[in-house]
């Protein structure tokens, strides 16, 4: 992707003015699209267990271990961990350059920015909290007395919680883009208006996406966002008419 000389101008000169704009909702993936490369192998490296994030990546990578028992595994490389001290790692890992940035343009907009992702909700809030973020539908993992504690099941599907955060917002997923870098992320793009492979190395994941981006300045995302507008995307799964959205669990930060 060209970078442009000044992508502050850029993005004041998408098309279309502020307060305006086709999408209302636009969600993110955190590991491997705004934080560069996977959160939990710092957290696993900080742990002194970066052989077994190692190891439980070969197993999922290789059809050995459910997407569920996977995220297991990871979550558990925080069991015992003060929160205190997991976000000292969340500070020193790399994200995408001017994210908030972005954020702010799209909220200049009118669109509601959330994230869409695995992880537990106080890794969402630190990234809510820092980068602007609205609101975040993650995996509930239970902090108790400032530690962080296992977790034993959990059951993920994105679209469980592409369906919380249009219901939280009220936005149409017709009014929607989702930006991500994984297999999970591929069963939202078609969804949603527009499906983003953002960093993604997973052919199948490119393949997928309405718009591929290989960049890490967010400032180059905005004028891609409305690019492969679908009026209609598919209907999401209904469950047999049950409402239920699995292990995730929608949070805000809080308001200063």
């Amino acid at each position: 992707m060209a970078a442009h000389p000044d992508k502050e101008a850029a993005m004041e000169k998408d098309g279309l003015p502020a307060g305006s704009h086709p999408l209302r909702l636009v969600t993110f993936d955190i590991d491997g699209t705004i934080a560069v490369g996977h959160g939990w192998r710092a957290i696993a490296r900080h742990r002194g267990m970066t052989k077994a994030f190692d190891e439980a990546q070969t197993l999922f990578r290789s059809g050995r271990a459910t997407e569920d028992d996977h995220l297991v595994r990871l979550l558990n490389f925080a069991r015992g961990l003060p929160l205190q001290e997991l976000e000292q790692i969340l500070e020193r890992t790399r994200h995408l350059a001017h994210l908030a940035s972005l954020v702010g343009a799209l909220h200049a907009r009118g669109v509601k920015v959330a994230l869409l992702t695995h992880n537990p909700g106080y890794v969402c809030r630190w990234y809510a909290e820092r980068y602007g973020f609205d609101l975040w539908a993650g995996v509930l993992q239970r902090v108790r007395d400032g530690t962080i504690e296992g977790v034993q099941h959990v059951h993920v599907d994105k679209r469980d919680g592409l369906r919380m955060l249009l219901r939280a917002t009220g936005a149409l997923s017709a009014e929607t883009a989702h930006l991500g870098d994984g297999p999970a992320d591929a069963r939202v793009f078609p969804f949603v208006a527009t499906g983003i492979a953002l960093n993604s190395y997973v052919p199948e994941v490119r393949r997928a996406a309405d718009v591929t981006a290989d960049t890490r300045d967010a400032r180059d995302l905005l004028p891609l966002l409305h690019l492969g507008l679908r009026s209609r995307p598919r209907q999401l799964p209904t469950n047999g008419g049950v409402t239920s959205f699995g292990s995730f669990r929608l949070g805000r930060p809080h308001k200063s």
